[in-house]
């Protein structure tokens, strides 16, 4: 019998590994990690030369000719032991908490899975010689072997050092890297490594143009508000000690065993505490306030070692509830037609990440514990805090929120740059400006790298105030709208905070067509005499792009023109290379017979436009471009389960907030169930700690709907449906009716938005999806809700 078995897999393993699911950036990426990783122990041990890494990816004519894909670095190169462990599958030196390579197997699925053949040559400092290895895995299967000979090769200069990695018979997949691929490899690279770039003397190469460093286009740190007496700054550090713990480099597993003084415990892992030492958790960063709107370009970007590895995550904007465990959106909720402006740069190295680098593990108890010191586990909204029994929400999160969540008044007080409707005469919030001078900022002209220009506009909203003694023709942040008027649309929130569906209130402005729109400063010039001719759609006027496309953004000014014939859903007008005008008409039977709104028609004249701009069918079809700008742009109208079911809560817990603050008496003793009185005794102990005389202190009035579920208004409803009406809830006139009749055709109109509402919340997805058009008429009940439920 044998004493033993060999269990070295076959080498086709390597191949395999070429199957794991790597986007060609994410590649390029992970060889990319391992130079950074070499240039920054280099730094760390004196080095004072700016580190270079420079990729080389070839054209499509190249890769027909066998061209590789190369990543060079000037690191410090490797000797012999090193290169070996670097090339083992599985084999990692990498301690997590502080190198940019995580997982050992990340070369070998990044090179298996751009090609068949890799070459890896590497020198240091001194050495005659280069040294290399071939890893052709088609050899390697058929002679059934790991083993590869040592390759040298001489050197030019035995005082340079570095790495050179070529890939060889490149997959089909890779093919296209080298023309339109480029583009967006360049962007994502850039993405990835801002952070590095910025801080230290690195420089990346792609074909020989370097990466220019992302920044945010934020406030200084100089801009505040002034909310409650307190000053909230535009921009926020962050510098949080979240305390140490031991830490095991052997199998990556943090333990949590107290801290004790030189002393190391014992993995319970790998059974030993040679590995074990103590690390830090700390959180470096901001967060702060773009200076422009909009709905995807805004969140946290999470940073690992410099290296970004999700960018505007959102996640610390939803609070779940903890009575029915569904996440409530609490950012942005006040101006859903804009969008959202928080944004920042987290360095976290202490929280897991997946192998892909491209997401958190936020099951993991590290993640909960950034969560809390960030944005708290209140909800961020003052009143529905209070509501749920929380103290006040003091994060860097909830300070933002609580400065900087609305865009209804220009100027200082919110931090908003302005302009003047003509229509209206008043002054009001502007996004169209600032997002494009964004676009300026981002392609690095120097004019618009501080905030003076989107001051400027702030500043010109107070002159006016100053200049006036008032406000702007006795009208300008005139807040007398009839919000709970079921006519009245703020596509908005209420004051409590609770998102109301709608599509946004239309900015109007009067506007001659014939004056061409300049794209650095998307201004319309109004002739006096064309004034009422046109109106100027706020809305939907602004920067249209695709990200993914590397094509410049295509300026829109939007018109209601209702002198256009019904036929036609809207006109288009290209005014040069990046500028359109489009005009419609809202009474258009194209929007009446069919569910597609006048966003979707001009997203689809717009992605048409990009398709042939761009002139690559086989790549980037009129399909695949309109569904990534309806991706971007229609996300309101999105059908997704989660956030139909937290824009349903948030409304449900608006209704139950406000009768609760009410404190209205009951003219009747209240009939619960067993089961809902039960749901009432264990809420009031455990929020208040107190027992059954305080439940029957509470259901005297309104006061005990802030103990229930949300589910519970629904029946809530049923037995005291006049405390809803006469501006209660909504403003529709109830106990002044006399005839019965009528008032339960009411009763059973507002009983069916209600129902609807709780059948969104309690059905699962598959149930969703076999009751499609059951789910269209539920949001359209939602979106009515929310026009009814107003302050």
């Amino acid at each position: 019998m044998t004493s033993s078995i060999n269990l070295t897999p076959n080498p086709r393993i390597l191949q395999m590994l070429g199957q794991i699911e790597f986007e060609n950036w994410q590649c390029i990426a992970e060889l990319v990690d391992n130079s950074i990783d070499a240039l920054l122990k280099d730094f760390k041990n004196g080095r004072t030369e700016r580190g270079e890494v420079r990729v080389s990816i070839p054209t499509f004519t190249q890769y027909s000719e066998g061209s590789p894909i190369s990543v060079w670095d000037n690191g410090p190169g490797m000797n012999i032991a090193q290169l070996e462990n670097a090339l083992k599958a599985g084999y990692s030196s990498n301690d997590p908490t502080s190198n940019l390579g995580l997982f050992g197997m990340g070369f070998n699925i990044a090179t298996a899975r751009i090609g068949d053949k890799t070459s890896v040559f590497t020198s240091q400092r001194g050495d005659v010689n280069e040294i290399g290895i071939e890893i052709d895995f088609q050899e390697m299967v058929q002679n059934n072997s790991y083993d590869r000979p040592v390759l040298d090769k001489p050197k030019d200069n035995s005082y340079i050092s570095g790495t050179t990695i070529k890939i060889y018979k490149l997959k089909e997949r890779v093919s296209y890297l080298g023309q339109q691929g480029i583009s967006p490899l360049r962007k994502q690279l850039a993405k990835v490594y801002s952070k590095l770039l910025r801080d230290y003397a690195i420089d990346i190469f792609v074909n020989g143009e370097p990466l220019i460093p992302n920044r945010k286009c934020i406030w200084g740190p100089d801009r505040y508000v002034i909310r409650n007496q307190e000053r909230i700054p535009a921009y926020l550090e962050v510098n949080e000690n979240l305390g140490d713990m031991y830490f095991c480099s052997c199998c990556w597993n943090w333990l949590d065993t107290p801290i004790i003084e030189n002393e190391n415990p014992v993995c319970k892992i790998c059974d030993t505490s040679e590995f074990v030492s103590k690390r830090e958790r700390i959180i470096t960063g901001w967060l702060g306030i773009q200076r422009y709107f909009d709905k995807d370009e805004y969140g946290i970007d999470f940073y690992r070692n410099g290296r970004l590895i999700v960018s505007n995550e959102k996640s610390l904007f939803y609070w779940k509830n903890p009575e029915t465990g569904v996440s409530e959106i609490e950012y942005p909720i006040d101006a859903t037609y804009f969008g959202g402006r928080i944004v920042g740069e987290l360095e976290t190295n202490f929280v897991k990440v997946t192998y892909t680098k491209d997401s958190i593990e936020k099951m993991d108890k590290h993640w909960d514990a950034l969560s809390k010191k960030i944005r708290g586990e209140a909800p961020i909204r003052p009143n529905i805090a209070q509501e749920n029994g929380y103290a006040k929400n003091n994060t860097y999160v909830a300070r933002l929120f609580s400065g900087y969540r609305k865009a209804n008044k220009p100027g200082r007080e919110d931090l908003l740059p302005g302009k003047f409707n003509q229509t209206r005469n008043k002054w009001e919030a502007d996004n169209v400006q600032p997002k494009a001078w964004a676009e300026l900022f981002s392609k690095g002209e120097l004019e618009y790298q501080d905030d003076h220009k989107w001051w400027e506009l702030v500043e010109q909203v107070e002159e006016n105030r100053r200049s006036s003694g008032s406000q702007a023709n006795g009208n300008e942040g005139n807040d007398d709208d009839d919000f709970t008027n079921p006519q009245f649309n703020n596509g908005g929130t209420d004051t409590d905070g609770h998102q109301q569906s709608g599509e946004g209130p239309e900015e109007l402005g009067a506007v001659n067509p014939d004056d061409e729109v300049a794209v650095t400063s998307v201004v319309i010039n109004t002739d006096d005499e064309a004034t009422g001719l046109y109106i100027r759609d706020e809305q939907l006027s602004g920067v249209y792009k695709v990200d993914e496309l590397g094509e410049d953004g295509i300026v829109l000014d939007v018109f209601i023109n209702t002198a256009l014939p019904f036929e036609r859903p809207l006109v288009i007008e290209k005014l040069s290379h990046s500028n359109y005008k489009a005009f419609y008409n809202p009474n258009s039977t194209a929007y009446k017979s069919f569910a597609n709104s006048v966003k979707e028609y001009l997203l689809m004249e717009l992605a048409n436009s990009l398709y042939l701009r761009k002139n690559d069918p086989d790549e980037w079809s009129f399909s695949k471009i309109f569904f990534l700008m309806k991706s971007y742009y229609c996300k309101d109208e999105s059908f997704e389960l989660m956030t139909v079911k937290a824009n349903a809560n948030a409304l449900l817990n608006k209704i139950k907030g406000k009768l609760s603050a009410a404190d209205l008496n009951l003219s009747t003793d209240i009939v619960m169930g067993r089961e809902d009185y039960q749901t009432l005794q264990r809420a009031v102990l455990s929020k208040l700690g107190e027992g059954d005389s305080k439940v029957r202190e509470l259901v005297a009035t309104t006061k005990f709907l802030s103990f229930m579920p949300n589910s519970f208004i629904l029946k809530f409803f049923d037995m005291y449906p006049e405390l809803f009406f006469d501006g209660i809830i909504w403003r529709k006139p109830f106990s002044e009716i006399a005839d019965e009749e009528i008032k339960q055709e009411i009763i059973q109109e507002f009983n069916s938005y209600l129902s609807d509402i709780i059948w969104l919340i309690k059905y699962e997805e598959e149930e969703v999806q076999n009751n499609f058009h059951r789910f269209k008429r539920n949001i359209e009940s939602l979106r009515a809700l929310g026009e009814l439920t107003g302050e």
